[in-house]
This record gives C-alpha cells, structure tokens and sequence, in this order.
C-alpha cells in the first residue's frame, strides 16, 4: 500500500509496514528539528517478512550529517509484534531533545534479538505496553528515555552488568509497571540506573534476579537513586553468599517516599550478611499488596500476552 498524507501532525504520514516506516521517516531527511508525524493503519506481523528477516533500526530521530530530522510514530492502538532486532541495532532510536522522537499509543510484542545494542534508546515511549526476551544486550536495554504509562514485560537472559531501563532526568520514568527477570548478572546490574541523582516515580516493579556466579555473586540494585510512590516485589534468593565469603550486596542505594516492599523475605533473607539497606527507606508491609502472574492483571498491572 502507497503512503499517504504530508507528514504534519493533522495529516499524518499513514504507513502499513516497517518499510513505509522507513520510507517516511527517510522523505524527510534534511529538514531540521521540526517534527514530522507518522501514523500506523494496522498491524504488523513481522514474521510476515520472512523466517530469516531482521529488525534494523528505525532513527525516528538524527543530526547525522546530510540527515538531521526528527519523526514521532502513532501505533493508534495497533501492533508491533515478532521483531528480531539484528545485531548491533535498536529497535527505534533517537539523538537528543533537539531532535524529538517518540513512539506511542500500541503495543509491541514478541520482541527478540541475540546482542541488539538494546531496544529503545534517546526518546520517548508512551502509552507502549512490550514484551521482549533478550539476550546479550551490548548496552542498557532502554537508554535514556523518557517512559511513561507503559507496562513492560521483560526476559534478559544475558544481563551482565547492563541496566533494564537507564534515564537522566527526574521525570523521566512515570506509572511505569515493569515485570523483569534478569539473569547472569553481574556487578552495578540494575533495574532502573539514573544518569545522576534523578529519581523514579510510580514504578511496579516485579520479578527476580540471577547472578552469573553462585559462589560469588555480584550485587543487583533496584535504583541507585530514590525510589518513589512505587511497589517491589522483586526475588533476589538466588544471590547467596557462601558462608566463607565476607560483603555485602547492595541492593538499593538511596531513600524514598512511599514506596513498599512485598515478600521482603525474599531480599533479605537468612544467610551471611547479604544486603544493605538503608533505614527508613523498606516500608514492608505484611500484606502482599501484588502476586507474581496471572492476579498482576487483576490488580491493574497490564501484563502483556505474547500470544495476543
């Protein structure tokens, strides 16, 4: 199908598949900051593309030479679903606020890739609820953005010493519900790392971490920041120290409002010393306020279904 419409955000680019993406995103390269607008007409499948077809990156934003624009794409409540990102690419990817890029409104599931530089990286993903498994992400898996009412399903099999979702700003992740499991990790892994002293709010976070090494396991942190109005229920029984071994895993590094700990027993449990936590911060409540699986849904957690 032939795109339609000039570009403006009453008269959208309408686009069919990831090659009329690209083919939008690419009519306009030259033109400066000004935004340009695309909007999805329907869903794609990608493995309509081919069994051994590949996702390589869409700059919904650049200030490359010869190709400065900026691109904000509508899923309109479609969806994105079975994207193998190659090697070495994102998904989408922007450059910095000069050059706005967003990706919004739909859902993007199944997304695959073995040693993507990540999935989203330098823009905004709102209203998106994603489902991935990755493994070997070279960098963060989202790299400084702004993410906002989104649901997140994640699997990084791979996980290192890489974080799920690293920002630099204070408004940078809002109402963001996250179920991540994060395996082979490794020292500084993190869910959620600021840039600097920046801080998250309305986060639920859910899932587990496992270290690379069950004789040494190295530290998993929530955040290295504050932490606010958010909810964890996070297993972290995998990091055992042996009991020859002196240390201790730090698993969240700064204080925080409102924010409670479900199943606390699973973060510090008995064992050799295993996790500081600073006072004042854990407000655990006796009541399991959230349930790993299929009661999230339930307590408004969109967990996202990879069959849907």
């Amino acid at each position: 199908m032939a795109i339609t419409g000039t570009g403006t955000e009453q008269d959208p680019f309408i686009v069919h598949s990831y090659d009329e993406i690209v083919e939008a995103v690419k009519s306009h390269y030259g033109t400066g900051t000004t935004p340009y607008y695309s909007r999805l007409a329907n869903d794609i499948n990608c493995n309509d593309y081919g069994v051994d077809w590949e996702w390589e990156t869409i700059e919904l934003a650049s200030n490359t030479s010869g190709k400065s624009h900026s691109d904000i794409l509508d899923l309109d409540g479609h969806t994105i679903k079975n994207a193998y990102i190659a090697s070495g690419n994102y998904l989408f990817s922007g450059v910095n606020s000069s050059y706005p890029a967003e990706v919004k409104n739909g859902k993007i599931l199944n997304i695959f890739g073995n040693n993507p530089q990540g999935v989203f990286t330098i823009m905004d993903v709102t209203n998106i609820s994603a489902s991935m498994e990755i493994t070997h992400p070279n960098s963060h898996v989202i790299s400084t953005c702004k993410v906002h009412n989104c649901a997140l399903y994640a699997i990084v099999l791979d996980f290192g010493s890489n974080s799920f979702i690293y920002f630099g700003s204070n408004t940078a992740i809002k109402n963001v519900d996250i179920y991540l499991e994060a395996y082979n990790t490794t020292s500084n892994g993190m869910a959620l790392r600021p840039s600097g002293t920046f801080t998250c709010d309305s986060v639920r976070l859910i899932g587990k971490a496992v270290p690379a090494s069950s004789t040494s396991p190295a530290d998993f942190r929530f955040s290295n920041q504050k932490m606010y109005n958010s909810v964890i229920d996070f297993d972290m029984t995998a990091f055992i120290y042996p009991d020859t071994t002196t240390g201790t895993t730090t698993v969240i590094g700064g204080t925080g409002d409102n924010t409670t700990v479900i199943n606390k027993s699973k973060i510090n449990g008995s064992g050799y010393q295993r996790y500081t936590i600073p006072s004042g911060y854990l407000q655990a409540s006796s009541t399991e306020e959230m349930k790993i699986g299929a009661d999230l849904r339930s307590l408004g957690f969109l967990v996202v279904n990879v069959e849907e």
